[in-house]
């Protein structure tokens, strides 16, 4: 065992567990690693990632660009998909959907940038821990290895609280190594958050740390958005109330929030939010409804 700070770090083998003085623990796997790739300090602590990260742009003086949002090669957007794997998940195969769910949104994603990689991505998986393999945290859409997602319905409960700070310290990382450094912050898209999950919180109150996300001073001069989706199929029973607190309101307060019956649905929602390149909740909102409408004709 090896001290760090505040927090113990426990090496075995391929698999690394950080707890953190809060109780929060974090686990990260990768057979070809044998050092500890994530250092993660909770408490809105900057994460530490060793190895792989985004590569900030050179700083320089910032110009005025007078300009709407939207993702680009120069400023690419942050897409965070925070995925529940807790037991519940394993019933109907759900696990099964969310993995085809994902390699389908990723490859939407790397269309969207015709060519030229136009976001960056970090995904993970959640139950009672948090898992994250480095080289899907905070990395180009293209460069994702999708043979390294498991997704088996075996991370026990659902900490809808542990996967939201978790969210947070990777915000923060990202700011302070990519955003703060963008020469067009007036154009940078906000980063979009999808927290996915099919059943009740067991992890506290995560709405406090959701507002904190959603309210977040970035370099950029906006805040995140979070988008939600419960999956009600399958025995699915997820906290409706608390994933509509949870998400960004549009301009009407409408939730971001989406409510899952079947398999193909959950690709094609997913997909939707992860390659809209939306810059607000609004435009987000109404990018799902022109992808119903064009599902029904």
């Amino acid at each position: 065992m090896t001290q760090t700070n505040n927090r113990q770090l426990v090496v075995s083998g391929s698999s690394q567990q950080l707890v953190t003085k809060a109780g929060s623990s974090h686990i990260s796997r990768n057979p070809n690693y044998d050092e500890p790739e994530l250092d993660y300090g909770g408490g809105g602590q900057p994460l530490v990632l060793k190895g792989r990260r985004p590569k900030p742009l050179p700083k320089g003086p910032r110009r005025k660009c007078v300009g709407h949002r939207s993702a680009a090669e120069g400023r690419k957007q942050l897409v965070i998909f925070a995925v529940d794997d807790s037991a519940s998940m394993k019933r109907f195969e759900k696990c099964l959907a969310a993995l085809e769910a994902m390699v389908e949104t990723l490859y939407q994603m790397v269309l969207k940038g015709n060519g030229v990689s136009v976001f960056d991505v970090a995904i993970f998986k959640y139950g009672d821990k948090v898992f994250a393999v480095q080289e899907n945290l905070l990395v180009p859409v293209d460069e994702v290895d999708e043979d390294t997602f498991v997704f088996q319905g075996n991370s026990g409960g659902t900490k809808i609280k542990l996967a939201m700070g978790f969210v947070e310290d990777l915000l923060v990382t990202y700011d302070q190594d990519v955003l703060a450094h963008n020469e067009d912050p007036e154009r940078v898209p906000p980063p979009l958050v999808v927290l996915i999950s099919d059943g009740y919180n067991g992890d506290g109150n995560p709405r406090p740390v959701a507002a904190r996300i959603k309210e977040m001073p970035l370099s950029i001069g906006v805040s995140p958005i979070i988008a939600t989706v419960g999956i009600e199929y399958g025995g699915g029973e997820p906290h409706v109330e608390l994933m509509t607190d949870i998400a960004s309101k549009d301009e009407r307060g409408k939730p971001l929030y989406f409510d899952i019956q079947n398999a193909g649905e959950l690709a094609d929602v997913l997909a939707t939010l992860g390659s809209s390149a939306a810059t607000s909740a609004t435009t987000l909102y109404q990018a799902t409804k022109n992808q119903e409408k064009g599902a029904n004709q």
